[in-house]
């Protein structure tokens, strides 16, 4: 078997993975959740890596950032979503569980609720700029916040 026989098969595997990364580095760019890049592996183990976040400082966030901070942990949920039609509860099993810390240490009095936070970060989301950004993800593996910015046409903060 030669290795362009196996492209499609790696790339049906990676697919998801790009859209879930791109759904979390599009929301952080448009809520201003500050990031250095967001990568992908072969075979499709992906992460953005954030600068610092509420837990840094939890003294000093209000009620809205840290429900933006949900809608960023569910956005990797949301990008799989709008692209491939449903998530991988499994590739989304850290998301989930930031989204409940969240939950738990700043707004206990909030119902939790990680789908309507997909949902949420769905409407965020734009189908063309989620497969633009997991192509361009896929031929370079990494992006940095600023390649992120350009790609979608965004002036970096």
């Amino acid at each position: 078997m030669t290795s362009t026989e196996t492209t499609p098969n790696m790339r049906e595997i990676e697919w998801p993975s790009l859209c879930h990364e791109a759904g979390h580095a599009i929301v952080a760019t448009i809520l201003d959740i500050p990031f250095n890049h967001v990568e992908i592996s072969k075979g499709g183990c992906g992460a953005v890596d954030i600068t610092c976040g509420p837990l840094d400082e939890p003294d000093s966030c209000t009620e809205k950032e840290i429900l933006q901070w949900q809608q960023f942990y569910a956005a990797g949920a949301a990008g799989e979503t709008l692209l491939c039609g449903s998530y991988r509860a499994y590739a989304s099993r850290q998301d989930r569980e930031m989204h409940s810390q969240f939950q738990a240490q700043f707004l206990q009095g909030r119902p939790a609720n990680w789908e309507s936070d997909i949902e949420s970060a769905i409407h965020l989301l734009n189908r063309d700029d989620v497969e633009m950004l997991a192509n361009a993800l896929e031929d370079r593996r990494q992006l940095t916040d600023v390649q992120v910015y350009k790609l979608l046409g965004r002036d970096p903060p």
